[in-house]
């Protein structure tokens, strides 16, 4: 049945049009019309969004809405017989807020035709109950001085790399136009977008509403741009071979384009009106480690490219199709410290991924709409290490006693191809049945099919005596999970105070059956503790409340109050890895089918207050606690049965055993000193404890000898107590300069021969970055040399090394980062036209 109405589905979007299909995001505007007199209310008036066909009209009381508009920047007209038109320019309409916008009516009597006035954006919008920011693509692509969206994310207060107010980076949902991008086996970011093809991003540091789920510490809801009206375009590229003598240099080019603008499609029938977008990126780099990397591989050690087409139509006045296609592709070589002095044995990385998407969005009135999408999700990832004819590895270690000492023969053993597809159905519906009551309603179902044929050895030191073990990590599986949810979100508004109450219900079935555990699990006894063994799995369902207050203190100062809990799947990895338990290795890893959802109950206040004229002051404190975090469990042999020639000294096995919390403040101050000025500081105080940092923590506590936690709670690794970053921009007859300043207090490490994790730290790092950007205008177009600074203080940071124990390194690598290789200088050219 399910096949079914998939092939139905496909059918009717390709007989619409056989392109690529999207998903758009939207917001809604409401307010009240009145007499600019008297006051009273203008039941009638027509309210119309300029360059499109989106409009209403006042009720009796005067007050209208409009649903469903896409996220940008509109003008807003009212008008009605015996009073000059009113126009609100520069109207901004942000994803799922609702702007507030009233109008006060001349009368005609005074001989005015028509007024036009700038709209001027609330500091505090009142629809927010959480902690809510929004960076528009204009900062990511032109003004601040980063790469990628994910270095505009890190800035905000509460994060910490990609760890949101404490939680692991996996607990992040990440979306482009509100469907994912992330893979199901490891739960990170698989998919990037052209930075030029960003309209707005939306990023939720704390509670979320109901709509949003499979997430435990937040939401990044990435919306893409639309065509315009007119055809216009972007041709932008960057490079950091300048060197002048005291800088490094990674050979980074970095080339951008984009254009957009109406189309007129005939195929022998209608006529259609459509809008389109396209944009791409190209990015090349030799890494930090240029140097010793061109030494062993041809240029460029790292190459990616990200691909956003869009296209847009509508079938009807009230009928909406928008189409859009996602591409990332990924090549590299990891630099790895243990390998440099046999670098031509790393293996080779490569992934891919591509999103075909698409909505209809229908509106029955002003007041209700339905969106219907469906979208197929495809990513592939490749390590083409090299293992030899008799299956074993060939590494000569400088130390062959020591499997962390220099590795001076041999290639990565290392050989992988996983491959996964979802596809996506969503379907949501609006309506609002009163001037304070909005409700919100839909449906979630998701289709997967995950393949893995995974080989890897990973060299362990040999427990009661001499020599290095081998760990064999084998993982042939294909399996085909269920997800589903329901959710209900109701928003109030009663003199002002708004409401979201929601609540949502999860379903998820792993669908696993193992036929025949391995012979060999059963063959090792006698195990201290063993687990318990199912090989078949259970659905799973969840029940999460959500709620969020905003409440009026007085016309300059806000409060909002957010509590919820939150659910999501770890990484499916960890349940799928050899599921028959085969015990082929010295240590090996087995995943676990009944591990349970990671659930997070987090709670925080805010309070807004205009100081005076437009600064802007927001104190934030929050609490999270967290629980069936994963980690794995070890299960040894007693220490008597353990000798030189033991070939399986036990097995760990991952598990919801660890828990952690974190707490803190956040203190932000805005301000637009001038009209050529304008600042904004923040500062976070926070600890974040558990009992593990990675999924991982037990087996090293054996195979490398880490120190254990024993279940006791520890500064997790990214427990970043203070955190302040302050950026300032002036803008003055066509210069621009963007400083961007980052102080952190130092992480925690552990120290050789520890008995206790994490008992030393760092030293505090500081970042200081400056661009600088110089528009012309030429012809019909405008010219933007631009110049960076990355790293003014030559910080050398802490590297975020993937995790070399051999069960997960699925995070993408980004060596574009020039924190991590000290001072960089870039230059490039933009044009528009």
């Amino acid at each position: 049945m399910i096949n079914l109405i998939k092939k139905i589905f496909i059918t009717v979007i390709v007989l619409i049009y056989p392109v690529f299909l999207f998903a758009g995001i939207t917001g809604t505007l409401s307010g009240y019309v009145r007499d600019k007199d008297t006051g009273k209310p203008l039941p009638g008036a027509n309210i119309k969004i300029e360059g499109t066909t989106m409009g209403t009209m006042a009720d009796k009381d005067g007050f209208y809405t409009i649903l469903n508009i896409p996220a940008g920047t509109y003008d807003v007209s009212a008008s009605m017989i015996g009073y000059a038109k009113l126009t609100i320019k520069e109207v901004k309409i942000n994803v799922d807020l609702e702007t507030e916008l009233n109008f006060a009516l001349t009368s005609k009597v005074l001989q005015l035709k028509e007024l036009v006035v700038i709209n001027q954006r609330e500091l505090i919008q009142k629809e927010i109950t959480s902690s809510t920011y929004f960076i528009a693509g204009q900062e990511i692509n032109h003004t601040l001085p980063i790469t990628s969206f994910r270095d505009a994310i890190s800035l905000l207060p509460g994060v910490v790399g990609g760890h949101f107010r404490g939680g692991r980076e996996t607990e992040v949902l990440y979306l482009v136009d509100g469907l994912p991008i992330q893979g199901a086996f490891s739960r990170e970011l698989s998919s990037y977008i052209p930075n030029g093809s960003i309209l707005e991003m939306m990023v939720q540091t704390g509670g979320f509403t109901s709509e949003y789920g499979q997430a435990a510490s937040g939401v990044v809801n990435i919306v893409s741009k639309d065509g315009g009206d007119k055809v216009e375009g972007e041709v932008k590229f960057s490079t950091d071979l300048f060197d002048a003598g005291f800088n490094g240099n990674d050979n980074t080019r970095r080339l951008e384009f984009n254009v957009g603008g109406p189309l007129t499609i005939g195929l022998g029938g209608p006529i259609i009106h459509a809008k389109y977008f396209v944009s791409a990126d190209l990015n090349l780099s030799d890494t930090p480690w240029r140097k010793q990397m061109t030494e062993a591989f041809n240029s460029p050690i790292f190459s990616n490219y990200n691909i956003n087409s869009k296209l847009s139509f509508k079938i009807k006045t009230n009928t909406l199709v928008t189409i859009q296609g996602l591409v990332s592709n990924w090549n590299w070589h990891k630099y790895n410290p243990q390998w440099r002095f046999n670098l031509f044995g790393l293996a080779q990385h490569k992934q891919y991924s591509h999103r075909i998407s698409s909505t209809l969005t229908h509106t029955f009135s002003p007041k209700f709409y339905a969106s219907f999408r469906y979208a197929t999700y495809q990513y592939k990832r490749e390590v083409g290490g090299t293992i030899d004819s008799t299956g074993t590895p060939n590494l000569v270690f400088a130390d062959p006693n020591d499997p962390t000492s220099p590795i001076l023969i041999g290639n990565q053993p290392w050989n992988e191809q996983t491959t996964e597809r979802v596809d996506f159905f969503k379907v949501d519906f609006v309506r609002q049945f009163a001037v304070n009551q909005t409700l919100k309603a839909g449906l979630d179902f998701q289709i997967y099919d995950l393949k893995s044929e995974a080989l890897r050895f990973t060299p362990l030191l040999a427990k009661h005596g001499e020599g290095i073990r081998y760990n064999r990590a084998e993982n042939n599986f294909h399996y085909d999970p269920r997800f589903f949810a329901l959710y209900i979100q109701n928003k109030f508004d009663i003199h002002g105070i708004i409401a979201n109450l929601g609540l949502r219900y999860d379903v998820f079935n792993p669908r696993i059956s193992v036929d025949q555990i391995s012979r060999s699990f059963f063959e090792i006894r006698p195990i201290e503790n063993p687990p318990t063994v199912n090989n078949k799995s259970l659905s799973i369902s969840t029940l999460s409340p959500r709620l969020g207050v905003s409440i009026p203190l007085s016309d300059q100062e806000r409060l909002h109050i957010n509590y919820g809990w939150y659910y999501q799947m770890p990484p499916l990895y960890y349940a799928f890895v050899n599921p028959e338990y085969n015990l082929n290795g010295y240590f090996p890893i087995l995943g676990n089918v009944e591990l349970k959802p990671v659930k997070t109950i987090a709670s925080e206040f805010s309070y807004k207050r205009i100081i005076s004229g437009d600064l802007l002051f927001m104190l934030t404190g929050f609490f999270k606690k967290f629980s069936n975090l994963v980690d794995t469990q070890a299960f040894l042999l007693p220490e008597n049965l353990i000798t030189s020639n033991t070939p399986v000294i036990g097995f760990s096995r991952y598990s919801n055993s660890a828990k952690g919390q974190s707490a803190g403040f956040e203190v932000i101050l805005q301000k637009r000193i001038s009209k050529k000025i304008s600042s904004r500081l923040s500062y976070t105080y926070m600890q974040a404890k558990g009992t593990s940092s990675t999924a991982e923590d037990g087996f090293k506590s054996i195979a490398f000898d880490f120190p254990s936690t024993q279940s006791k709670q520890f500064p997790l690794s990214w427990d970043q107590r203070h955190t302040i970053v302050l950026n300032t921009d002036y803008k003055n007859q066509g210069w621009q300069l963007d400083i961007l300043l980052r102080i952190f207090s130092p992480l925690p490490f552990t120290t050789p021969d520890s008995p206790t994790p994490y008992n030393a730290r760092s030293s505090w790092r500081g970042f200081l970055d400056l661009k600088v950007i110089r528009e012309t205008n030429l012809l019909n177009g405008k010219v933007k040399p631009f110049f960076e600074i990355r790293n003014l203080f030559n910080e050398k940071a802490i590297l975020n090394r993937l995790d070399d124990t051999g069960v997960r390194a699925y995070r993408i690598f980004d060596p574009t980062n020039p924190d991590l290789g000290g001072i960089r200088i870039r230059i490039g050219l933009t044009l528009q036209y």
